[in-house]
């Protein structure tokens, strides 16, 4: 009982932050351009995630050329969606674009149909829940 309590709290304070997340973001594109929303984005991004990638490096002795390309692609990736996130949600509401990311949901459904050819019940079933 006390760890679907504790998934429960978790569940519902990540979707208060993700909600969140929407009018703050209006409230900081109304304030600077996206190019700069998008920089200090990754700053916190990277200021925070360097004791780790120290911890990581230290304790492993190295980092693999493998782990270096795809931090880099996953990073320009990341950085080029919520740059579009930004520039999107200055032109429409907070509401419009939380609904707009929300359906990134589908569109993952979509990729895997197309991509693997293949669609089960599983899947579709998850999509349905969502």
């Amino acid at each position: 009982m006390a760890n679907r309590l504790k998934g429960l709290i978790a569940l519902l304070g990540t979707t208060i932050l993700w909600g969140s997340s929407f009018p703050a973001i209006k409230m900081v594109m109304g304030l600077v351009d996206e190019y700069t929303y998008t920089w200090l984005r990754g700053l916190i991004a990277l200021l925070g995630l360097t004791p780790y990638v120290l911890y990581k490096s230290l304790s492993s002795k190295r980092i693999g050329m493998r782990v270096i390309k795809g931090g880099l692609l996953a990073g320009i990736a990341y950085s080029l969606g919520i740059w579009l996130q930004g520039w999107g949600t200055k032109y429409t509401t907070a509401t419009n674009s939380a609904f707009i990311t929300g359906l990134n949901v589908v569109f993952v459904h979509v990729y895997v149909a197309l991509r693997q050819r293949e669609y089960n019940w599983r899947l579709l079933l998850s999509l349905i829940l969502a």
